[in-house]
């Protein structure tokens, strides 16, 4: 995971953003995730220099967001497949990351389950039902 959101970072969120915000001129180019974690053997690299290497990016991309001066967050680009504003892609950017600390979570939860066998973790709670209902309410 730490690969593909190193990737990512340099090479579709910040990069599309720009181009939504920027460069309406320069064609949008395709990202192939699935086809990268082969092609760039993901499973062969360095855990802690590939974190480092995100860390890195993620601090590129701060610094870019904290320099953009008044952003028309409702400006499109339109790519063969679709328009997408740079409001929307900023969101995609933020619920991207959100969609792999749920990942993170859910295999942790699958860990812990497979160590603390036979024991049942019934009683900690799957954490679906209370917060859907918590969030139904309006809370959220």
């Amino acid at each position: 995971m730490t690969c593909h959101l190193y990737d990512e970072e340099r090479e579709d969120f910040r990069e599309h953003l720009d181009f939504i915000l920027h460069r309406q001129n320069e064609e949008w180019h395709a990202i192939d995730t699935e086809g990268w974690v082969t092609k760039r053997k993901y499973n062969q690299q360095n855990f802690a220099e590939m974190q480092e290497n995100f860390f890195l990016e993620r601090e590129k991309s701060f610094a870019w967001l904290n320099g953009l001066l008044n952003p028309d967050w409702e400006k499109t680009y339109t790519t063969e497949y679709r328009t997408i504003s740079a409001g929307e892609m900023l969101a995609c950017w933020v619920a991207h990351d959100n969609l792999h600390i749920r990942q993170l979570a859910e295999l942790r939860r699958h860990r812990i389950e497979n160590i603390t066998k036979p024991y049942n973790l019934g009683y900690a709670g799957d954490g679906n039902s209370n917060f859907r209902s918590y969030c139904s309410t309006g809370h959220i």
